[in-house]
């Protein structure tokens, strides 16, 4: 399962989407030439059009290659799913129906792959989000364009990913954050 883990991975960090995005993505919403995804119904059931670096794109593909994901899918099937009835995990579950992965199912692959990978461990998938959204910005992005790609519509809420309010060293209210 390693290339699909790998390109959950690679997606949820370098694009930020959220849960539920990400198990509602398509094929066809991944555009490999213009290196974007299309959003269709993220947080209050809002379009957005995300970058998709070229990292996360060469994990899908070999994802794709892999044959984890069934060849006779069609590009109008769930990207990321199982084989797996609802709420049962393992080879043993299998049903040969494709299905759309659960969050549940999600937020343990993203635990075990990511405590496999670093060690770390109850890295959720949010904490994925968070850690993109600071790399972003320790990049030079603009907040204004990581409020256009996380979907909030409040800047304040995407200053929150900025990392200011959870350093140890100097833990501060939002409200304070917002003064500086």
């Amino acid at each position: 399962n390693w290339p699909r883990n790998y390109a959950i991975i690679m997606l949820l960090l370098s694009t930020e989407i959220r849960n539920k995005e990400l198990l509602d993505l398509k094929l066809k919403d991944v555009d490999f030439e213009y290196q974007e995804i299309q959003i269709w119904n993220g947080k209050g059931n809002k379009y957005r059009c995300v970058d998709c670096p070229e990292i996360a794109l060469t994990a899908i593909k070999l994802y794709l290659q892999s044959g984890l994901r069934p060849a006779h899918l069609t590009e109008d099937d769930y990207l990321f799913g199982n084989c797996a009835k609802k709420g049962v995990f393992g080879k043993s579950a299998e049903t040969g129906e494709w299905n759309r992965g659960s969050t549940e199912w999600l937020s343990a692959l993203v635990r075990r792959h990511v405590k496999m990978v670093t060690g770390v461990e109850k890295v959720s998938t949010h904490d994925l989000r968070h850690v993109g959204a600071r790399l972003d910005l320790h990049n030079g992005m603009r907040a204004e364009e990581l409020q256009a790609k996380l979907g909030h519509s409040d800047l304040r809420t995407t200053q929150i990913y900025s990392g200011k309010l959870g350093t140890k060293r100097r833990r501060v209210t939002a409200a304070e954050v917002y003064k500086e």
